[in-house]
């Protein structure tokens, strides 16, 4: 028998309550529901977005069945009989402008088809980056990043699915003269997530702090089709994202005036570690001269390739960023590619923005002004334009009219042509100059990007050419065992080494039971002492006659700062037995473990 409350429910959760009753007229119940296919479905009458929603969470709801579980909810990250936690969540909350006149305008039937491709175009962009959509409050929505599972950088999440909702909004063109808008909020800060409270489609955990209010205040504050973000989110976000001072604010129910913060775009280039300069390199000279080495082989001809291979905060970029200092000292070319946790199904992902760049794409270009750039990079490598530019326009989106005649090549030996290109490219250089090519976070590559990869360090002996890839230990290399190629595996810190970048980075003396605190709890991670010696410092330290630091007052326990809360959440929500160790901890948000790096 058909349990109806089950997939009604189900269906509810995930936007589609609208189509319950069809299903359970035809028997569907959630042990059905992830055999059901695309043609199903449209036989069923549902569209094409519902469809693809349906079955994107019916998949889910399988490989629940397929672990032993049952299908009647889909599965959670947090443990039900946990209790409550603490967490630091950044939130979002996105309201649509102008719904009450919108509610005297159309007809109630035309005002709930607009809300829902509304809330359609949100929740896509919301998914894409892991965020979890907490409630529907109208054409409110309240989303969280963080929660049920962390990740190391929700803050970015975040503010990306916020651009991402304002340009997708604005692309709804649903009814002539009728151009949707929308304000969004968002606020970083530690919560206390509590027990799951109601049933069904009103399920969800309770959220007791001040951060859900403030991102809704902060969204007040938006003009029509903008974000603004607090204070500790641009902490998380200011080197990626084009911010502009707002000002500081009076909030309903927030005590202090607070200074907000507007989102204008993403900062150009591809490289992630924008703006981040190593306060100093302490423990690396036997690696910094290694590869260094690699580099003046690779600039006298002889092609090198070095992975840079360790846990995430050991010190990787900041190698990397002095590696590139010296490269492009030496004359060098330098090209930057990032990997992303959340483009890991998007083919390429790392070199679009990149070659765009390289191109001299301009705002305002048109198609034709664009073509004619493509046509010039593609000639500085040597190859034909008439052959490959408009391969390389394709991939970068750029319309060619009837300027190319169509290629007629497979799907396959489009794609094999188009790696070559790109490999070509990349290693381009006139012929006194050397390239630097760095590729970070291989671990967070697609599989189209290891194959793009896996060519250029093919080719990479027979150029001027160094190729420094970073990855984490779990990314096994499918190049080792080259002759051109070194790997690089970054340990953590000794003590004292330690203690010579928690000196560096407070640029004065401490006292002696900080730095022991510190160097502790950091457990020989570069990062974590440098971002907990910080917030030391900035949270009331004094300086005494001779200008070192002094405490006024009893040694407080190390508050874990903003910038390593996700990070430290991620690790712990892959460890379940270790997130009942910070959960009773003091209201100050210090951690009572003994070291930030679980393992």
């Amino acid at each position: 028998m058909t349990n109806g409350s089950d997939i009604k429910n189900w269906l509810e959760e995930i936007g589609l309550g609208d189509v319950a009753e069809t299903l359970i007229a035809q028997d569907v119940d959630l042990d059905v529901a992830p055999d059901l296919t695309d043609e199903d479905l449209k036989e069923l009458g549902l569209s094409l977005g519902h469809r693809k929603r349906f079955l994107k969470a019916a998949a889910a709801l399988g490989e629940v069945a397929d672990q032993g579980g049952t299908a009647k909810r889909p599965a959670k990250a947090r443990d039900p009989n946990a209790g409550a936690e603490r967490r630091q969540l950044t939130v979002m909350f996105c309201d649509l402008v102008g719904s009450t006149e919108l509610s005297t305008k159309l007809d109630v039937e035309d005002l709930r088809e607009v809300i829902s491709e509304y809330q359609d175009a949100c929740r896509a962009a919301i998914e894409s980056y892991d965020g979890y959509i907490a409630r529907y409050m109208g054409d409110g929505i309240l989303i969280y990043f963080g929660y049920p599972v962390a990740h190391e950088d929700d803050g970015l999440r975040a503010v990306h699915t916020g651009l991402e909702i304002v340009s997708a909004v604005k692309a709804l063109k649903l009814r002539p003269g009728l151009d949707l808008e929308v304000r969004i909020g968002v606020a970083t800060g530690v919560v206390v997530v509590g027990d799951i409270i109601g049933e069904g489609a009103s399920e969800e955990s309770a959220v007791l702090g001040e951060t859900p209010n403030l991102a809704a205040r902060l969204q007040g504050l938006a003009a029509p089709n903008t974000m603004v973000i607090s204070p500790e989110t641009r902490r998380l976000v200011e080197d990626r994202f084009r911010l502009t001072d707002l000002g500081k604010h009076e909030l309903k129910g927030i005590a202090a005036l607070m200074q907000a913060w507007g989102v204008a775009g993403v900062l150009s280039g591809g490289d992630r570690f924008v703006g981040h300069r190593p306060t100093v390199l302490v423990g690396r000279d036997e690696e910094r001269a290694l590869v260094e080495a690699r580099l003046k082989r690779a600039q006298s001809g002889d092609g090198q390739v070095a992975v840079l291979s360790g846990e995430a905060g050991i010190g990787k970029s900041s190698l990397v960023t002095l590696i590139k200092d010296t490269a492009e000292a030496g004359g060098a070319r330098v090209l930057h590619f990032s990997c992303s946790s959340y483009h890991t199904q998007h083919p390429l992902y790392p070199f679009a923005d990149e070659f765009a760049r390289l191109a001299t794409f301009a705002e305002g270009d048109a198609p034709a002004a664009r073509l004619d750039k493509i046509e010039s990079l593609v000639e500085s490598a040597g190859r034909l334009p008439d052959q490959d530019a408009a391969i390389l326009a394709d991939f970068l989106s750029v319309p060619v009219g009837e300027r190319y005649p169509p290629h007629g090549l497979s799907p396959q030996a489009l794609k094999t042509r188009l790696l070559n290109l790109l490999t070509d490219l990349t290693l381009a250089a006139p012929r006194d100059q050397a390239v630097l090519f760095v590729f970070d976070d291989a671990h967070w590559a697609d599989p189209s990007s290891v194959e793009l990869m896996t060519l250029v360090v093919q080719a990479a002996p027979r150029r001027r050419a160094m190729v420094v890839i970073t990855c984490r230990p779990e990314f096994d290399p499918p190049w080792r065992g080259q002759e051109h190629l070194t790997v690089v595996n970054l340990q953590r810190l000794s003590a004292d080494q330690a203690r010579a970048v928690v000196s560096a980075t407070a640029g004065k003396p401490l006292p002696e039971n900080i730095v022991s605190t510190i160097v502790e709890k950091a457990d020989g991670v570069p990062l974590f002492l440098e971002e907990l010696t910080r917030n030391v410092i900035e949270s009331g330290l004094v300086q005494d006659r001779d200008g070192a630091y002094a405490l006024d007052g009893p040694l407080p326990p190390p508050a874990i700062p903003t910038t390593l809360h996700d990070s430290l959440m991620a690790r712990l929500d892959r460890l379940p037995t270790a997130k009942r160790l910070p959960r009773s901890g003091p209201p100050s948000g210090a951690s009572s473990t003994t070291s930030l790096s679980p393992r």
